[in-house]
């Protein structure tokens, strides 16, 4: 106990603890949540003289809706930014959260990984929690919608409202702190549990169901005929078009398909299936509609005379059906693109955007780097690989939050059996690093973030993933 202590002592004076960070909007935000407070306000005192029936929902979204909204936007400039009552504590036992509704505490006991992410281009560096990870170890569809959406941290920093302080500096101190709090068994425990959380949340295996194409193909096509009937019963109940029934349900599509599928059964063209299930739910919907309205039985004779009256009606009446075939085609594209490993031919087109330095080829997303040790249309994602993640050690050149050097440790490649081409990396320190140059002079610094080693089955470097804030 008093080791314990005496070394929670020593990481408290190390680290300067506890650490403050105050959160405030940047200048575009600020504007954005006045303008909108404003103007949401002031739509509470538009008059509305002429009320009908249908223009009910608009009255109760403009006198009572909007106003709610705009006193929001208000509130929150206000605590975040003028009263300043907005920040987090980092302290040797937990991080206090202090946010407009209350304040939330994580204890560094509960924390079992830190990591940055992205949502709707706001950047974030979440703490991993023991709850969270056994709830996304249960598995299932909300599982993984919520997991995709940040649901596996139990608090978050949003980085873009650290001001007066370096995020580098932060989240290098955090993760020190995370470091030295964790014993080599709670390192193995993280380990252990990160490898199921990437099979039961990121495949949505279920290892007690055989994998088989053809349960895949009935599951899925059946969550597709019940997302269309619901979509289309949604729309005459409440006359209005529920575009996110669709773009949602999608999501349940892809995820119904891989449950019965093993991942190594898993084909970059399956996107495909998904893609046209989503396609046939809408035109599901608009059948239904026709059932509906004309209070029908699902009898085999309805069935098939309204399916192919459908499709002949279709052609010739484009003008009226056109919302229904955007929407269609909508949500087509988002399950094309949101299921899995990308198409070869699409990789190979994709290759000419790329960026390059010399003959190396690599890609910039905001702030995430993806550099390409082998020819672009060549890396399937899809295929076995071997990845390594660094959380420390490794040493980087900005220029203009551009990549100018980055250094990694070699014994990391030692360690992992991890062979590089020396025609794009090289060894300097004596052959402690292995090095990167993208024109830089090799003035690096410490690298706060993480970092991803990409390999074949073989052990042979394909990719590096970094990020730069």
């Amino acid at each position: 106990m008093e080791n314990k202590d005496t070394m929670k002592t020593e990481i408290k004076n190390s680290y300067e603890l506890p650490i403050r960070i105050n959160l405030r909007f940047g200048i575009g935000y600020s504007m954005l949540f006045l303008v909108m407070g404003v103007v949401c306000l002031a739509s509470a005192f538009i008059p509305i003289n002429d009320i009908r029936k249908d223009g009910l929902f608009i009255l109760l979204l403009m006198k009572i809706g909007s106003p709610l909204f705009g006193a929001f936007c208000l509130y929150a400039f206000l605590f975040q930014n003028l009263l300043k009552k907005s920040y987090i504590d980092i302290d040797i036992d937990k991080i206090d959260f202090h946010q407009m509704f209350g304040t939330k505490t994580i204890w560094w006991d509960d924390v079992l990984d830190i990591s940055t992410y992205t949502l709707n281009h706001n950047e974030f560096l979440g703490f991993i929690t023991k709850q969270k990870v056994e709830k996304a170890q249960k598995g299932g569809f909300f599982s993984m919608l919520n997991s995709s959406m940040g649901g596996m941290y139990g608090g978050a920093i949003p980085l873009k409202q650290i001001h007066k302080l370096e995020k580098d500096e932060i989240v290098f101190k955090i993760k020190n702190i995370l470091k030295n709090q964790h014993t080599s068994e709670s390192a193995n425990q993280v380990k252990d549990i990160s490898d199921k959380i990437e099979l039961s949340v990121a495949q949505n295996y279920d290892e007690e169901m055989p994998g088989s194409l053809n349960m895949a193909i009935l599951y899925s096509s059946l969550f597709a005929l019940g997302l269309g009937i619901v979509y289309g019963l949604s729309i005459f109940i409440f006359r209005v078009n529920i575009l996110i029934i669709p773009i949602f349900g999608v999501f349940g599509i892809f995820y119904y398909f891989i449950k019965y599928l093993k991942p190594e059964g898993y084909r970059a063209y399956f996107r495909l299936w998904t893609g046209l299930l989503g396609l046939l739910s809408v035109f599901i919907a608009r059948i239904s509609l026709y059932f509906f309205f004309n209070k029908l039985l699902p009898t085999s004779t309805n069935l098939l005379r309204s399916i192919t009256g459908y499709f002949e009606y279709l052609p010739s009446h484009l003008n009226t059906e056109f919302l229904f075939v955007i929407i269609g085609f909508a949500t087509a594209g988002v399950g094309f693109f949101i299921s899995g490993p990308s198409i070869p031919i699409f990789r190979k087109f994709s290759k000419p955007f790329l960026r390059r330095h010399g003959q190396l080829f690599f890609k910039k997303e905001e702030q995430y780097y993806t550099i390409y040790f082998v020819s672009p249309e060549n890396f399937d994602e899809g295929s076995e690989k071997f990845t390594v993640r660094i959380a420390q050690g490794c040493e980087i050149e900005i220029e203009k939050k551009n990549l100018k050097y980055f250094k990694i440790p070699s014994e990391i490649f030692k360690e992992n059996g991890i062979t590089f081409p020396i025609d794009y990396l090289s060894k300097s320190n004596g052959g402690k690093f292995v090095d990167l140059s993208f024109g830089g002079a090799g003035n690096t610094e410490t690298y706060a973030y993480d970092c991803y080693l990409i390999a074949n089955a073989k052990k042979e470097l394909e990719v590096i993933k970094l990020e730069i804030h």
